[in-house]
């Protein structure tokens, strides 16, 4: 960093004042991931907070332009949690690439996250989908809206009729 002295005058008086300019200045700066709240502020930084388990399903869901993703039963970006959510209930994604919801932590399997990711899962075991389940249990996310009093919601998707449906109703 070159900083070189420059001398100015003021029009009210007279003082010989030393400013220290910086012509190639760069700062380092290095956030806070935890500050980083959405993926517009900083994409490669955003996606770096989460586990590379979760980080390519995370970046998917953001950037989907052919309805890959699930919107009804799965996770979405909540404005109101400022976060990650799964029915009427904040998701969080661990370090270690496990999943909470309500408190409750279940092993974050690849399984797991087409699941709870996908509009059409490939490749999971009995286990992710007994995990899946409970998640939309403990979340209403079998709900319209969330909510227990609105009734079950519907879909033609093959998840739902294969995999939520038998079990929610």
């Amino acid at each position: 960093m070159k900083i070189e002295k420059q001398k100015i005058s003021l029009p009210v008086k007279n003082y010989d004042i030393t400013i220290l300019k910086s012509k190639e200045f760069e700062p380092v700066i290095e956030p806070d991931l935890n500050e980083i709240s959405t993926f517009n502020e900083l994409p490669n930084l955003y996606l770096n907070k989460f586990h590379p388990s979760i980080r390519e399903y995370i970046e998917g869901k953001i950037s989907d332009t052919e309805n890959a993703y699930d919107n009804t039963f799965g996770v979405y970006f909540s404005p109101e949690f400022r976060d990650w959510a799964i029915g009427d209930s904040p998701i969080i994604f661990k370090e270690s690439g496990n999943v909470e919801v309500k408190e409750k932590e279940y092993e974050g399997t690849k399984g797991l996250y087409e699941l709870l990711f996908k509009q059409n899962p490939i490749e999971f075991t009995p286990q992710d989908s007994n995990n899946y389940i409970n998640i939309i249990k403990k979340s209403n996310a079998q709900f319209l809206g969330y909510d227990p009093s609105r009734g079950l919601s519907t879909s033609n998707a093959k998840k739902f009729v294969e995999i939520i449906k038998p079990i929610i109703e």
